[in-house]
């Protein structure tokens, strides 16, 4: 009898702690915890208790924005998330057996990053043949076009800085059927001016020119879409050339891959070349500024990092979205530039700029926030007596959509003076 007891007051005893465990853990995020805004590990803004003002019980929002709250101030968060992506890389090891030859893709849990083989480099997911992505792409296309013919005195040119999902290098060894480079022969057939692609002739250039860990060119990448960039606008005998490496201290590079997988493969290293530019003054709603994509301010600013040998994509790329327009000058140089571009023209930025004494580098969806209206092209081209037009952005660009943003793509159409 007591043997039974006991059990029933251990069982109690074990309910009343998991009870209380409930309790305590709300308490502690809505009274005592200071609230997480930033995720750098997932590259993205978190739901605090502040989010709770203004929802309604009714509709819903408030049981919503609250699991969104519990769960991402949860304690120790990080590790919980790192945990279940490790499990799930483990299960699909064992699933897919994962293959030494790079050009095995295999997903990355519940992810849309694919593993190359069993190296430390992702991709996205291969695209897809969907309508409204083509069309996109012809709409936009139909737009520079007009564009260009009704500015015949300025020179149009456009690239396209290639990454590895839209290559079929690996359509054969995992038997599918991919659409990256139907969609970029359309540029290549319809748009009317000069066109340049990033060439990624296999794997092993992919992994040469790119993070592992990102979406993103890595400096041999970066310098690559640089020389390429020169060579289309003819301007072959200004390229500038790398006179150093700088490794940067030793600092690892977690990029947006690293950040949705829970950094369970290894970072990059980060480094930069060192490449001399004088004389080129950045500017930024008229007022000069600190040129933020030199690697002198990139080593002076890796210190302050909480986390003394990572450095994370949105501090990699964080002051690209801080201002409307990039506006470098160079007084020894003569033309007028105008970059449409998106964070792939950060790391070139300066190198371009060099060879103009005006460059104007604007992210059409940093443009449309920070100034609440879209970019009107004719007005800018006019009052910054541009010559030479350059579109530069990646693919999704062009027809992308987002649950919590919209429809993304249409921040890049070429909005006109007489266009509603």
């Amino acid at each position: 009898m007591m043997k039974k007891i006991t059990n029933a007051l251990r069982i109690i005893m074990m309910i009343v702690t998991f009870l209380g465990f409930l309790c305590v853990i709300p308490f502690y995020i809505f009274c005592v915890k200071e609230q997480n805004t930033i995720s750098l590990f997932e590259n993205r803004n978190m739901t605090t208790k502040y989010h709770l003002d203004g929802t309604q019980y009714m509709d819903y929002t408030f049981q919503d924005t609250l699991e969104k709250v519990l769960a991402d101030q949860f304690p120790k968060r990080q590790s919980i998330v790192k945990a279940k992506k490790t499990f799930d890389k483990t299960v699909d090891e064992v699933i897919y057996s994962g293959s030494v030859n790079d050009l095995v893709l295999t997903m990355m849990g519940d992810t849309n990053v694919y593993q190359l083989g069993t190296s430390r480099y992702m991709i996205n997911g291969l695209m897809e043949y969907n309508e409204d992505i083509e069309n996109r792409i012809l709409n936009r296309i139909s737009q520079m076009n007009q564009l260009a013919k009704d500015y015949p005195d300025i020179d149009f040119y456009l690239y396209r800085p290639v990454q590895g999902h839209e290559t079929s290098l690996f359509d054969e060894t995992n038997e599918v059927t991919s659409y990256g480079e139907y969609y970029n022969q359309l540029f290549a057939d319809n748009v009317d001016f000069p066109v340049s692609f990033l060439e990624i002739e296999s794997v092993d250039k992919y992994k040469e020119m790119f993070f592992s860990s990102d979406h993103h060119w890595n400096y041999r990448g970066a310098y690559q879409g640089y020389v390429d960039i020169m060579n289309l606008l003819g301007k072959q005998d200004e390229i500038l050339v790398p006179e150093a490496i700088n490794t940067c201290n030793g600092y690892q590079f977690y990029g947006t891959f690293s950040n949705r997988t829970a950094n369970v493969l290894d970072p990059d290293e980060y480094v930069m070349y060192e490449i001399d530019y004088d004389n080129l003054k950045l500017f930024v709603n008229g007022e000069e500024v600190e040129d933020i994509y030199q690697p002198k301010y990139y080593l002076s600013h890796l210190d302050d990092y909480s986390d003394p040998f990572t450095y994370h994509y949105n501090q990699s790329y964080r002051g690209f979205s801080e201002y409307p327009v990039h506006h470098y000058v160079n007084e020894s140089e003569e033309g007028n530039i105008l970059v449409i571009c998106d964070s792939y023209a950060a790391a070139i930025e300066n190198l371009l700029s060099s060879s103009y004494k005006n460059s104007y580098y604007i992210n059409q969806t940093v443009y449309l926030s920070r100034t609440g209206k879209y970019l009107n092209y004719d007005e800018f081209i006019a009052e910054h007596d541009i010559d030479t037009v350059l579109f530069m952005y990646t693919i999704e660009n062009y027809f992308a959509t987002d649950p919590e943003w919209g429809d993304i793509y249409k921040n890049f159409d070429v909005y006109r003076t007489n266009k509603e």
